[in-house]
């Protein structure tokens, strides 16, 4: 998995994006592919979701 992944995934556990967060897009079908990737599209199935995440991740000083 890829490390940025881990770093969310771990982040993330027993909160309310647990369960909520979809890698879509892209970084999928490179996964499939073998490829490199160099951006992942995250998809929150919350309300506002991905500014929750944005704002949860740079509080955590994951993002900047």
């Amino acid at each position: 998995m890829n490390l940025v992944l881990k770093k969310i995934r771990n982040l993330t556990r027993d909160t309310k994006f647990e369960g909520r967060i979809y890698v879509v897009g892209g970084f999928v079908r490179d996964l499939i592919l073998k490829r490199n990737s160099y951006d992942i599209d995250i998809l929150v199935n919350l309300p506002e979701g991905g500014i929750k995440l944005a704002n949860f991740l740079y509080e955590k000083k994951m993002v900047t």
